[in-house]
């Protein structure tokens, strides 16, 4: 009975002095709201203060932003029983306009206990004012443009997408603006007629139809801007085309084709300038329906790779043939280039081969 009560009691002084043990702080507030704040004013800083409510001085650990547009910075000494801690949160409004939400992460201990709290700012950053020179940077003759890369982004083949942008005529003549050959998968078309008065803004829309696309993965465009029948400039259109695999029932899933290459990176060794050298990969299916390859990427032209066929049956192997041409290398380099296979295997549809050689006179 003795050793009962004896053992309760350690229990329960243990658990006291745990508890005691505990980190525990009340902070001011854990979310701050700046409200509106002017994007030429530049950072808006505000400063969470928290009372150590523990039994046992704390340290803050660390302290963690979301983003590099906030900036923490926090006291470094011992913060004793009741004493205070002080956390200064500064956001960078300079070229980020609209609204904002963004976290700091606190984390604070002692030699036995951390604890780990999550701080918010919230606010609104109104746009400056800019110039027409900061807001349409990139030229084109008299032609100002607000962007010279449209980028679409991810987009899933079959999709239609639109991008917007603007020019600007800064001369002080009428000027037409055309554009050279665009491919027939994008559209160009103007909010009004291609003939801009001096000193005005147009939009310029950019059409994106995947359906009329054979290209896969990765792909980059220019279209030659033209004024008054002039080249000038290029816009760059850019978009990763997928394959949208979301609406595969799990039975599909099942049976889906599986790309497996026998080896991922191949060594072609030394090439002598001047001469061309050839290898192979084999590329199996080893899913239950057929494997289609829809394309293969090498993005510079001494690097070729072909597939000896476009679909691979069930079980089955073909040859990825593999050709370097050092005719079109200068110099003696070591190379280390990158493969893409497309393929419909939807758990790895991006297949990535490296090949390595060194060119040698």
């Amino acid at each position: 009975m003795k050793r009962t009560i004896l053992f309760s009691l350690i229990f329960f002084l243990s658990a006291t002095i745990f508890a005691q043990e505990k980190i525990s702080v009340v902070f001011n507030e854990m979310t701050h709201d700046f409200g509106v704040i002017h994007e030429e004013d530049g950072k808006a800083t505000t400063v969470f203060t928290f009372v150590n409510n523990s039994a046992m001085p704390i340290t803050i650990k660390s302290v963690k932003a979301s983003c590099g547009c906030t900036t923490p910075s926090y006291s470094r000494e011992v913060i004793a029983p009741h004493g205070e801690g002080k956390i200064t949160v500064a956001y960078n409004a300079q070229g980020r306009p609209g609204k904002f939400t963004k976290n700091v992460t606190v984390q604070l201990g002692t030699d036995i206990d951390t604890k780990t709290e999550s701080l918010t700012i919230t606010g609104e950053v109104t746009p400056k004012m800019r110039s027409i020179t900061e807001s349409f940077a990139y030229k084109a003759g008299d032609l100002l443009l607000r962007e010279q890369i449209v980028n679409f982004g991810s987009v899933f083949k079959s999709a239609a997408m639109e991008k917007i942008t603007e020019v600007y005529n800064n001369s002080d003549r009428e000027m037409v603006v055309t554009f050279g050959e665009v491919p027939d998968y994008i559209k160009v078309t103007f909010d009004g007629e291609p003939k801009l008065a001096p000193k005005t803004k147009t939009a310029v829309r950019f059409s994106l139809n995947t359906e009329k696309m054979k290209l896969w993965g990765d792909i980059s465009q220019n279209i030659s801007i033209k004024i008054n029948g002039k080249t000038t400039e290029n816009y760059t259109i850019k978009a990763k085309i997928n394959e949208d695999f979301s609406k595969l029932t799990a039975e599909q899933l099942k049976n889906a084709p599986i790309a497996v290459a026998d080896k991922k990176n191949l060594n072609l060794l030394t090439i002598k300038l001047g001469e061309k050298r050839s290898s192979k990969i084999k590329l199996t299916n080893a899913g239950k329906t057929p494997l289609l390859i829809r394309s293969v990427r090498s993005d510079i032209d001494y690097l070729i790779v072909k597939p000896s066929k476009e679909a691979v049956a069930s079980g089955k192997s073909i040859d990825l043939n593999i050709m370097v041409d050092a005719s079109k290398i200068p110099d003696e380099f070591p190379f280390r280039k990158q493969v893409q296979v497309i393929t419909n295997d939807p758990v790895n549809p991006v297949l990535t081969l490296v090949i390595e050689w060194q060119t040698k006179k």
